[in-house]
């Protein structure tokens, strides 16, 4: 039986159990590989039983099955759907994926759906790539700006400041936030609780990691 990681808040163990299934947990993926494969096959949702399946899928596939799931976006017009298809968009564990899956929202032939940018953005930060979010906002910014909405703006920082945990990229955000302040002035109150949240999570980080990785080592290595 698993122990609860010691000095956690109350709730943290199934999101310490669903993050370690998304970063390797052999049993978990490979369920999750078998019901995308067979879903892939013949389209029968009763297969999925639960949408981490698509993001199993994605993260154990390469660039083929990535672009069968993005056809099926695509096509796709139920809400909760394609939430759950662009979450898992996000999984792979390619860089290059996730940067070709961040370049469509600001590709003139992809249409991204203004109230969807923040998924984009976050399903890529949750996975291994915060970083390459962080990057792709700052770089692209004038575009995003141009293209999407600063109620849709101000969700994207928001979700990436919630994933941001090194000192580096915490940087980075800030400087971009301080930079970028009379543009985002419609989102003032946004910027302003997400440099809250950022050092509120690298206090978070410093206090609770070691606690996580030793939990991690003792009952998924």
């Amino acid at each position: 039986m698993r122990m609860s990681p010691k000095g956690l808040p109350n709730g943290y163990e199934k999101l310490m159990t669903y993050w370690s299934c998304k970063y390797g947990n052999k049993a978990c993926i490979s369920e999750g590989v078998k019901q995308f494969s067979k879903w892939r096959l013949t389209r029968n949702n009763l297969i999925l039983k639960t949408p981490n399946a698509y993001c199993s899928g994605i993260y154990d596939g390469g660039k083929e099955e990535w672009d069968f799931l993005w056809m099926v976006y695509e096509a796709t017009t139920d809400p909760t759907e394609t939430a759950h298809i662009l979450d898992a968009l996000g999984c792979s564990r390619d860089k290059e994926i996730l940067k070709g899956y961040l370049l469509k929202v600001i590709e003139d032939d992809v249409q991204i759906r203004k109230h969807e940018l923040e998924r984009v953005f976050v399903a890529v930060s949750k996975n291994v790539g915060v970083d390459l979010s962080v990057d792709f906002l700052v770089e692209n910014f004038e575009i995003i700006n141009a293209r999407y909405t600063s109620k849709s703006i101000a969700a994207v920082i928001s979700g990436l400041a919630s994933d941001i945990g090194s000192k580096e990229k915490a940087i980075q955000m800030k400087e971009f936030l301080q930079d970028r302040e009379e543009q985002l002035s419609p989102s003032k109150r946004a910027v302003e609780k997400a440099i809250e949240t950022i050092d509120s999570n690298l206090e978070w980080s410093e206090a609770f990691l070691p606690v996580i990785e030793s939990w991690l080592a003792q009952n998924y290595s």
